[in-house]
Order: structure tokens, then sequence, then C-alpha cells
């Protein structure tokens, strides 16, 4: 039936296996300018896909916005996302991650962004401009050391 006597049902991984002659040999029917019409397809299709983000991305970005008004907060970031807290709080929980955890992320991502792009060192004090964006993001990210992170109007 399958033009082989080597089958195995019930096999606890499903798998097909070709012989090197075998996976080169050119298919009896093939249409290689098919073939070519087919991938020039799919490489633009790929070259012209926008990225699509998912719900912490887009809450990770609300965050990372949120930084120009002060320290974040879940309900401005729940409002801002067009749904209660509560209902931001069980989003979150289903991801299986708390608002602390995520705002931490984002501050963490953003001193590592301020690091690269403006030149700034861990040591150094930073330019007046970058001052107020350091404090309120690069600051309390406890990124690579031992000490609890610092208490704040978390939620």
């Amino acid at each position: 039936m399958y033009g082989t006597p080597d089958v195995q049902f019930n096999a606890p991984v499903s798998s097909i296996t070709f012989s090197a002659p075998d996976a080169t040999a050119p298919l009896p029917g093939a249409y290689p300018a098919l073939a070519a019409i087919v991938r020039d397809h799919a490489v633009h299709t790929v070259a012209n896909a926008r990225l699509i983000l998912g719900w912490l991305d887009k809450m990770h970005a609300e965050i990372a916005a949120s930084f120009a008004d002060g320290p974040p907060a879940l309900d401005r970031a729940a409002k801002r996302m067009a749904m209660s807290s509560r209902t931001f709080q069980c989003r979150l929980h289903e991801e299986g991650t708390s608002w602390r955890e995520e705002v931490e992320k984002v501050r963490e991502a953003e001193a590592t962004r301020l690091l690269r792009d403006t030149g700034l060192t861990s040591t150094r004090s930073p330019p007046a401009s970058a001052t107020s964006t350091c404090e309120r993001c690069a600051a309390p990210s406890t990124a690579g050391t031992a000490a609890p992170p610092p208490a704040g109007p978390y939620r």
C-alpha cells in the first residue's frame, strides 16, 4: 500500500525517513515554474508581513509610555487598554505573571535601551536631559543585584 514493507503503526513518534537519493530526486509530475512562483510568493509574503503584538506586548508598550507620567499604575494602564483593573489582573494571572513582574521587565528593558543608545554607564551620572527618564526607568531596576527591589507605589 505504501510502497515499502517497513511501516510501523502505533509507533511512539510519527515520522517519515527518506534516503538521501530519494530526498534529492526530482518529483515526478512537478512543475519547476510553479515552484518558482510559490517560492517568490512566500518570499514576498514574509517580507511584507506585519508583526502582530500579543496582549503582553501591548501592555509593555503602555507601561513604557506611562513612565513620562510618573510611576506606572495598574489602574491607569488598565483604563488605557479599555478594561477594568480586575479584568487586567485576571489577564495577568492567565499569562502566569503579575503587574510587578511586568513593570520590572519594562524598567529593565528601558534601562538597557538607555545604556545602549545614550552612551550612559551604570556608574556615570546621566546628562540633565536624561535624568528624569533614568530616574523613572533605570534606577529601580535590580538586575544583577541581590538586593530586594525598592518599595514603591506598585500595585
